[in-house]
């Protein structure tokens, strides 16, 4: 994958720096194609090998949301000072096991790929050296060793910092930190992919963007045992989810969900940029085992979209929501354009709150366009509805049952078992959902589509898969 370049700039009212066009995610959605990638030269770090723990000594369980504190006290150049053949040095002595003392330093060639290989500005093997490229604005692509590493601080991101991490696994052994593993605050230009992330229920979330941040993709990432939620888009705009597997989460914290955009609860707004069509997309994520342990008692959901009175376009697709305590997919205090396609949620409000339902809306008077959903709850309804919430329209739909809070769903919705795989959910041979799906894009703008349609499913089921 090549990183995305500023190939033409525009300017947004609310933001002081400049961010890529319009459709510049579309450069980082699955280039399948196939393609001959000429050997690459990548700069490397060669002070630590494949395996290593971060020994830095920092304070992580400093909230960036209330303290201008900074974790790393490496000194971090201008970006236009960093030339691209820089070596990112390790700062701090590790503990070592590996089976490599040298990462590679070209990326070969390769003539067909599913999923492009990074063009690596700078190759590093320690969190120390990883720390430091992540918060030097503009380090461009950066490609960690595949390896395991212990983290025991946060690590910041700075605007047009790409993290490449496939094959690596990083497990945080700090001190409880409501903070995300990685946290992009306030910056723009920016992704993580291809990591396996443990939290050790220690931290809140794997990924947690806020305060502004805009332009943020976070894909392909295994999350497991965060304190609070998997992915955490706090206050952002122009954000993706795409790929990510999230489980077991909200066991310390709580008070989170698999994949959350937030923005204040309950009387917020939202400011955002004037673009047309879908400012978040999450896509193609499976998330399961949220639960909520804080003292409210109130959330554990699967997806949700929280507050920000006239939001932005929202688009959800392809997901698969199992075995959540809370909600499955659901939207409240806002009045945004809700597209929720092409979803399976299973065993939703799986403990006690039986009010919690697969699909949900509350204070919310947008419109929700729920098509090509599939409802199998725990012991919650299919759909509900509360605080006068209005604009909801189904197609296509199946639920396993007619349990239903303060609404009731049309005929678009069969009543029927959709024969799922339990363990894939993919809908076996006789399955209602096959080929039953309708084509979605008919009912959007051109401006959703051209934002969105390569997000949404072409298998032609209803459900997920």
């Amino acid at each position: 994958m090549v990183g995305v370049g500023f190939a033409g700039t525009a300017s947004y009212a609310m933001y002081d720096t400049p961010i890529p066009p319009g459709l510049w995610w579309q450069q980082l959605r699955d280039e399948t194609t196939t393609t001959t990638t000429s050997e690459v030269t990548s700069t490397t770090d060669t002070t630590g090998p494949a395996s290593t723990t971060d020994t830095s000594t920092v304070d992580s369980s400093t909230d960036p949301t209330t303290s201008t504190t900074q974790e790393d006290t490496t000194t971090v150049p201008d970006a236009t000072t960093v030339p691209d053949t820089t070596t990112v040095p390790d700062t701090t002595t590790e503990s070592t096991t590996t089976t490599s003392t040298s990462p590679p330093t070209t990326v070969p060639p390769t003539t067909t790929t599913t999923s492009p290989l990074p063009v690596c500005d700078v190759v590093v093997s320690s969190m120390a050296a990883l720390r430091s490229a992540a918060a030097t604005s503009g380090r461009g692509d950066v490609c960690v060793t595949p390896g395991r590493y212990d983290l025991n601080s946060y690590i910041p991101i700075a605007s047009s910092v790409r993290l490449h991490g496939a094959d690596v696994t990083i497990t945080y052994i700090g001190q409880l930190a409501s903070v995300g593993l990685f946290n992009a605050d306030g910056t723009y230009d920016v992704l993580v992919e291809g990591f396996t992330l443990d939290g050790g229920n220690q931290v809140a979330e794997g990924f947690r963007s806020q305060n502004g941040a805009h332009h943020i993709v976070v894909r392909d990432l295994t999350i497991t045992n965060m304190g609070e939620g998997g992915v955490q888009f706090q206050r952002s705009d122009h954000v993706v989810a795409v790929g990510n597997t999230i489980a077991h989460a909200g066991y310390t914290f709580g008070w989170g969900s698999g994949i959350g955009l937030w923005f204040g609860g309950e009387g917020s707004t939202s400011t955002y940029g004037p673009a047309l069509g879908f400012h978040a997309v999450i896509a193609d994520n499976e998330i399961s085992d949220i639960t909520d342990a804080s003292t409210y008692l109130t959330d554990g959901n699967g997806i949700i979209v929280d507050g920000g009175g006239a939001l932005y376009p929202v688009l959800m697709t392809g997901n698969v929501v199992h075995d959540v305590r809370g909600r499955g997919i659901t939207s409240i205090y806002n009045s945004g354009d809700l597209w929720v396609v092409n979803n399976t949620v299973v065993n939703a409000s799986n403990a006690d709150k039986c009010t919690y339902a697969s699909y949900s809306l509350q204070a919310f008077t947008g419109r929700a366009h729920w098509f090509n959903n599939i409802s199998a709850p725990g012991c919650g309804p299919n759909y509900s509805q509360f605080d006068g919430s209005t604009g909801y329209t189904w197609r296509s739909d199946i639920d396993t049952n007619t349990r239903n809070t303060n609404l009731s769903p049309t005929a678009e919705v069969m009543v029927i078992d959709p024969l799922l795989d339990p363990t894939t959910f993919e809908p076996r041979a006789g399955s209602p959902a096959l080929g039953n799906g309708i084509e979605v894009g008919v009912f959007m703008t051109d401006a959703m589509l051209n934002t969105g349609a390569s997000y949404l499913a072409t298998h032609g089921n209803i459900g997920a898969r």
